[in-house]
């Protein structure tokens, strides 16, 4: 089973996870197989941000690293594959330097402290 961060579950057929080459950049990703809903289900849930766990023999595993929508296949037989992939380190970093920059300039257009 597929359980998203709202509530959300949806019937897993399979999950299987590697590693890609996204232009010169390596980046993991995971392939999940789902039944029981339709395509809009499908998109809306495995949208960018997309915070999920997969719950397998009564265990449950945090994916929500892998929150980088990509291709939606329709298998034709009631299924959709969905790719799912992790931000790589240089996304990692560019987010981490993006958030310093605003806090910096926060700080010197306020003269007040950032606060989260």
């Amino acid at each position: 089973m597929i359980l998203f961060s709202d509530g959300t579950e949806l019937e897993q057929v399979s999950v299987y996870g590697g590693t890609m080459f996204f232009g010169l950049e390596k980046r993991s990703y995971l392939d999940i197989t789902v039944s029981g809903c339709d395509y809009e289900t499908v998109k809306r849930l495995f949208a960018d941000g997309a915070a999920f766990s997969v719950v397998m023999d009564g265990e449950t595993f945090d994916k929500s690293q892998y929150s980088v929508a990509g291709s939606i296949t329709d298998l034709r037989n009631g299924q959709f594959t969905v790719r799912m992939s992790a931000k790589n380190e240089r996304e990692l970093e560019m987010e981490a330097l993006e958030k310093e920059n605003a806090v910096l300039l926060y700080e010197a257009v306020t003269g007040g402290e950032w606060v989260e």
